[in-house]
């Protein structure tokens, strides 16, 4: 009866930590994973779209989940409940995880404090990334693949574990390759006994995934245009990605989180020795991978190895020392002797880890996770220091019959604390829940309009020329452009054509960064007329009031904020 309880509060709560990301649909990065979608419910659309009919898309398994919740809800609540119960799904394993670290009893509070963490800080990490985000899109499920094949290597079931990374890899081939990389790493760090076995049963089913994309892998390795398309790439397309200088204060949180899940290792290692080991194991393979490419990325360039953006499962590293961190810290003051046999090192890891969380957040106007995770590692110092002083001081009658007492009051009284820090951080975050949500509204209403003309009274086969920092108009107009910043394609000759295109439409020929968009509002008659016979273009989508320096064209809508001119007549 209990173990139901638990489990339906830490469902409910996964729950609330689900929505607290909002209800969200059609922007970001959906407007280039959709795509496939919508030609799937409708193969007459985007027909003439460069980026849509001619490039390589490296998620390709995400249209068919798209395409079905498209079709139950086309304003995108499908998508948006979608994403609410990945995510719950994907949190849960966690908490499965932490019942093998620490126990049915302990896992609810710490996974509340884990919970609590975060929302506070929205599982994100340095380059831009994160374990879940806004939106429901490719990384969300591969992030539930790798959070799975976690609680599953913790219990030494070994073949869930690798049909969990299979799943959430074909759905990201990135998490794929990193993930097989880490498991590799982790079967090795337990040791020789029975280690070929093991591999199979782990890496067999993640390696058929990786075979189907391995026509993709070898197509952006061997292009004799890799070079300059990774310089594209790193430099100009995506350097909050691919340029660790540019972010390396961040990762001064990922050594804290290391450092705290040290200490809760070596307080739960002792009771919890198997599991404990089998995830330090992979924790350390994932680390292994990260700061390999960091290392090769900044101290020594390859940049083979910088496009494997090895630092994108940071997040998912620091959400499992985190995870570890709090059952440490729930097991410390649940269970003061467990302290007694963790080594001082433990305090010293713990104490270095919550003073650069509190240096690093401190001064930021952001207390929150610093109050967290100070309280944490403070209670459980104070709990172990009485401990000992009890042992000291107290005769083994007395100090007997008043451990039995605490333990047996200090899990419900933990409980309803973690649960007090989790509605206080949850509560914050929900707080901001339509500021985060757009379903069922949609896109801005100046966009929307605009897309709503382009759907109902222009051709579909018409091709448009739009300002390319302008994300949405192709994925909600649904007409072809010519191209744009969002959608930038992997395979490196693709890259090039990207790229040469961006340049055209901007009139910027020594494009270099995204600042160089706005070239587009430059626009003049000429540019127009050459781009228009160049990438036999129907229509072009300009800013309002630019269209006064294109006289001779006819505006076939206005909003105030677009205008649509007619340039068939003048190809």
């Amino acid at each position: 009866m209990i173990s139901a309880f638990e489990i339906a509060l830490a469902t409910v709560a996964s729950l609330c930590f689900g929505v607290s990301f909002g209800h969200t649909y059609g922007v970001d990065n959906q407007v280039v994973y959709l795509l496939g979608s919508l030609r799937l419910l409708d193969g007459s659309i985007l027909q003439r779209d460069w980026f849509a009919t001619q490039t390589t898309h490296y998620h390709p398994t995400f249209k068919y989940l798209g395409a079905a919740l498209i079709a139950l809800d086309r304003q995108g609540r499908a998508v948006a409940i979608a994403q609410t119960l990945t995510i719950t799904g994907g949190i849960l394993c966690v908490y499965a995880l932490l019942r093998a670290l620490c126990g049915a009893r302990r896992a609810l509070p710490a996974f509340l404090l884990l919970l609590a963490i975060a929302s506070i800080t929205r599982t994100s990490a340095p380059g831009s990334t994160y374990v879940f985000d806004w939106i429901l899109q490719p990384s969300t499920l591969g992030s539930v693949g790798l959070l799975g094949a976690a609680a599953f290597f913790a219990r030494g079931r070994w073949l869930a574990s690798g049909l969990c990374a299979a799943g959430g890899g074909l759905f990201h081939m990135n998490y794929l390759v990193l993930l097989i990389m880490a498991l590799g790493v982790a079967h090795l760090a337990l040791g020789r006994e029975g280690l070929v076995g093991r591999l199979l049963l782990q890496l067999v089913p993640p390696s058929l995934v990786l075979f189907l994309f391995l026509p993709m892998l070898l197509g952006a390795t061997s292009s004799p245009a890799a070079a300059e398309a990774q310089r594209i790439t790193f430099e100009i397309r995506s350097p909050h990605h691919y340029e660790p200088s540019t972010f390396e204060s961040g990762f001064q949180g990922s050594v804290a989180w290391m450092l705290l899940g040290g200490a809760g290792t070596l307080c739960i290692a002792t009771r919890y020795a198997p599991a404990a080991r089998r995830l330090a194991a992979f924790i350390g393979g994932l680390s292994l991978v990260i700061w390999a490419g960091i290392v090769m990325s900044t101290l020594v360039h390859v940049p083979k190895v910088t496009h494997l953006f090895t630092w994108r499962i940071g997040p998912h590293a620091n959400l499992l020392l985190q995870a570890v961190a709090c059952a440490g810290a729930v097991t410390v003051l649940t269970d003061p002797r467990s302290a007694r046999k963790a080594p001082t090192l433990a305090l010293m890891l713990a104490l270095g880890g919550a003073g650069v969380i509190g240096m690093l957040y401190g001064n930021r106007d952001a207390t929150a996770l610093p109050q967290v995770v100070l309280g944490a590692t403070v209670a459980a110092a104070v709990v172990a220091f009485a401990s000992d002083a009890m042992r000291t001081l107290g005769t083994g009658t007395w100090n007997a019959r008043l451990g039995r007492a605490l333990r047996q009051v200090a899990t419900p009284v933990l409980l309803l604390g973690a649960l007090a820090v989790f509605v206080s951080a949850t509560r914050e975050q929900l707080a901001k829940y339509e500021d985060r949500s757009n379903v069922p509204e949609g896109i801005r209403k100046h966009e929307a309009d605009l897309c709503q003309w382009m759907r109902e009274k222009s051709p579909k086969e018409a091709r448009f020329l739009t300002p390319p920092d302008l994300e949405t108009i192709r994925y909600w107009g649904q007409r072809a452009i010519v191209v744009d910043w969002k959608s930038n394609p992997g395979l490196p000759d693709e890259v090039l054509e990207w790229f040469r295109r961006l340049k055209d439409v901007t009139g910027r020929p020594k494009f270099s960064s995204r600042k160089d968009l706005a070239g587009y509002d430059d626009m003049d008659a000429a540019r127009l007329a050459k781009l228009s016979a160049q990438y036999d273009v129907d229509y072009a989508v300009i800013r309002a009031r630019k269209e006064r320096a294109l006289d001779g064209y006819p505006v076939v809508f206005s909003n105030g904020h677009y205008a649509v001119l007619d340039v068939r007549g003048k190809r």
